[in-house]
Formats: structure tokens, C-alpha cells, sequence
């Protein structure tokens, strides 16, 4: 961490850019797995907060490696929008179990929290329908 970090302290925050570029070429001196080495470029592009043309910049001035730094991103990116939306069918499932059947006890909460997207879906499906909670999730 310390290794990504350093060219951010000792560079001042107009030269976000190059900074960035010192970051990501640094990893790989660093290291060897490639999950790691993408979720430390993740964290150098959190941390970096490039906007779109300092991004546009980086890209023109470093095009090794923002094409490495753009697929990184563009995973993590789709990674988190394809958690954001099971997380909101989660809460409108829980919303409408709430509003159809009352008070959730602690199990189905849980039962919620750990369901894959295609539950979700199957249950939410069945909520109309349903007679009992139980019905729900047969």
C-alpha cells in the first residue's frame, strides 16, 4: 500500500495524472497475482478520483497501461452496479413481504440477504399470489 501511496504524498494534487500513472506502474513491481494487482488499480482509481478528462488525459499521455486501468475499472464498475441491483430487488422484496404479511421475523431477513438474484426474483414473482409467507418461499 505504501508503494501505491507514496506518489501521492509527494506530489501535489494538480499532477493527479501522473500520479496516477506512478501508482499503477508500481504494482506490478510489487505484485504477482493478478486479482490483487486489479483490486490495487480499483483503489488507485477510488483514491485518484480522476475526472473524465483527467481520465481522457491519462489515456492519451499512458495508453499501455490505460487500457489495463479501463478494464480494471470497467469490471469493478459492472461488479458494483450488478450488486447495487440484486441489493434493491432485495429491498423491494423485503418492502413488499412487509407491506403483504407484516413484521419479518430475523430468519427471513437473513433468508433475504443471502439469496442469489434469481430467488429474488422467484419469490417476488409469488408475492401476489401468495396465501402465507410460507407460500412465498415453497
Amino acid at each position: 500500500m505504501a508503494r501505491v501511496n507514496l506518489p501521492n504524498m509527494q506530489k501535489p494534487r494538480n499532477h493527479k495524472v501522473e500520479t496516477c500513472e506512478d501508482a499503477v506502474r508500481g504494482v506490478p513491481a510489487q505484485e504477482r497475482v493478478s486479482d490483487r494487482v486489479a483490486r490495487y488499480i480499483e483503489w488507485i482509481d477510488f483514491y485518484a478520483d480522476l475526472t473524465d478528462d483527467e481520465f481522457q488525459q491519462y489515456q492519451q499521455q499512458y495508453p499501455e497501461d490505460s487500457s489495463i486501468v479501463a478494464g480494471v475499472i470497467s469490471r469493478a464498475r459492472e461488479e458494483a452496479m450488478q450488486q447495487g441491483r440484486v441489493e434493491g430487488k432485495r429491498a423491494l422484496l423485503e418492502r413488499l413481504l412487509r407491506r403483504r404479511f407484516g413484521l419479518l421475523s430475523p430468519e427471513i431477513v437473513e433468508k433475504l440477504g443471502q439469496a442469489a438474484a434469481d430467488d429474488l426474483e422467484s419469490w417476488a414473482d409469488k408475492v401476489l399470489d401468495a396465501a402465507t409467507l410460507d407460500d412465498v418461499f415453497a
